[in-house]
């Protein structure tokens, strides 16, 4: 979930991983997000209402820890 604190908007609701996310990273812009899971994947979110995301699924084992610089 994504909050937004601005007074009547309502939080985004991003659906995609099939586990437990263990990482979360964003842009100093805020328009990208990027998590890291259980289900071995990263995925790449425009921060949106829509949610749409792409995903790396490369990995052998649960993503720990995404970065951004």
């Amino acid at each position: 979930m994504v909050w937004n604190f601005k007074p009547n908007v309502r939080p985004f609701r991003f659906t995609g991983h099939k586990g437990a996310v263990y990482s979360v990273a964003m842009t100093p812009s805020g328009n990208t997000i990027v998590s890291g899971g259980a289900d071995n994947s990263i995925r790449i979110w425009n921060n949106s209402v829509e949610g749409v995301s792409q995903v790396i699924k490369s990995h052998s084992a649960p993503v720990k820890t995404v970065a951004l610089s």
